[in-house]
């Protein structure tokens, strides 16, 4: 009986095989497909939730516009870290100076860490309301206290608006925005 079933199984892989379907079905390979020739088929242009981006180098379908610059960047829509490891969000102000620090979780922290080790010398994106706020270099020793060996009263905190960056009613804009979310 076993023997029976293993053959029906095995014929019928086989008839599907060589079937008609093999000829109508699309893979990479074909140039009229392709994902590097084609990108037509990746305009789906989804949400991108706040949190911190890898830039992309090649097109992905998620492009923004940064909001001070107006240049235009694609993004990686895979976050390397999201809202969901901030742990709070802080608008400092000291005399002319505003500025945005969020502190971060545990994961939040070693995630970004990771991220900034594997773009050294580049920049990453920082998203809110799906909206290209901010780029910054990976590689800055100000804009985050991530490593390990860091004095853990400044662990995990980000500078996500440095002082100036952005007008004081901006500044208060998006920290509306990050609390509300986080």
């Amino acid at each position: 009986m076993k023997m029976t079933i293993v053959f029906i199984l095995a014929f019928s892989l086989i008839r599907y095989q060589s079937s008609d379907t093999i000829a109508k079905r699309v893979t990479f390979e074909d140039s009229k497909y392709s994902i590097k020739d084609g990108l037509d088929i990746l305009k789906f242009d989804s949400v991108l939730h706040t949190g911190w981006y890898f830039i992309s180098e090649i097109q992905t379908g998620y492009k923004r516009k940064e909001i001070k610059s107006g240049k235009s960047f694609d993004i990686n829509p895979v976050p390397i870290i999201t809202v969901e490891n901030f742990q709070k969000s802080t608008l400092l102000h000291e005399k002319d100076c505003w500025a945005i620090i969020i502190q971060l979780d545990m994961i939040g922290a070693q995630s970004l860490y990771a991220g900034m080790q594997k773009t050294k010398g580049k920049q990453i994106a920082f998203i809110l309301d799906d909206k290209l706020v901010r780029i910054q270099a990976a590689d800055d020793p100000q804009f985050a206290h991530l490593n390990p060996d860091t004095d853990p009263r400044l662990y995990g905190q980000v500078l996500t608006f440095p002082c100036n960056s952005f007008s004081s009613e901006e500044l208060k804009n998006y920290s509306r925005i990050l609390n509300r979310e986080i």
